[in-house]
């Protein structure tokens, strides 16, 4: 797993140092295209992803050696193409889309364990524990449609669309904050568990550990 990480890294690296080479026309097409395919779902393959990615750059800078410009080269509707593209992709395994999940989950529930910490001691309630980490899961995923639907979706812009945007953006965000609120409000308090000074500081400083050394571990295997 740290393997394909590492090698998608790269790929990435790659990727943003061919871009530099492009005109300013050439990089705002092909930057669109990179988020489109980029954001087509969270369980792709990211190495498999930033492979395709480069063999189109690559084949941009050379039409562009060419005097050739991206539009001209892979046509006026790219989302099209980007959609062959995706379609081409290797459909993800459980495994895969369990690994992603579980870290989305993990890290909403260090933030939770976080925000109930006191001096004093630490709140604890499993059902709202669970529940918000499946909701910041729900969020993540539907962040990457949102974008992903709406990057060839306003390609020319009126002010009624702008402030359309804006509106939905803005729900949106009510929407996501009203869902963690509710979610806290509707949940059982009787379901509490408290744990008191000092095993409070016991539990974070072993969360706290572990988190850096997972992060350690991934540096070094880098």
């Amino acid at each position: 797993m740290n393997k394909e990480i590492n090698h998608a890294k790269q790929w990435v690296l790659k990727n943003t140092r061919l871009r530099e080479q492009l005109t300013n026309e050439n990089k705002a097409y092909y930057e669109k295209l990179l988020l489109y395919i980029r954001t087509a779902g969270i369980f792709y393959e990211e190495e498999e992803v930033e492979q395709l990615l480069y063999a189109i750059l690559s084949d941009i800078v050379m039409a562009q050696e060419n005097n050739e410009a991206a539009v001209d080269y892979f046509g006026e509707n790219p989302k099209e193409m980007a959609n062959l593209i995706i379609l081409r992709l290797e459909k993800p395994k459980f495994k895969k889309k369990l690994t992603i999940a579980g870290n989305i989950f993990l890290i909403s529930s260090f933030f939770y364990l976080i925000g109930n910490f006191s001096m004093a001691k630490v709140n604890f309630n499993p059902i709202l524990f669970f529940l918000q980490g499946i909701l910041s899961f729900i969020v993540v995923y539907f962040t990457f449609f949102y974008i992903h639907k709406k990057v060839y979706s306003n390609d020319f812009p009126t002010k009624k669309s702008l402030l359309l945007n804006t509106f939905y953006l803005g729900l949106i965000g009510c929407c996501v904050i009203g869902s963690f609120v509710l979610t806290d409000l509707v949940t059982p308090p009787n379901l509490i568990v408290t744990i008191s000074n000092p095993f409070h500081f016991i539990l974070i400083g072993i969360l706290t550990i572990v988190g850096a050394s997972y992060i350690g571990l991934k540096k070094l295997n880098k």
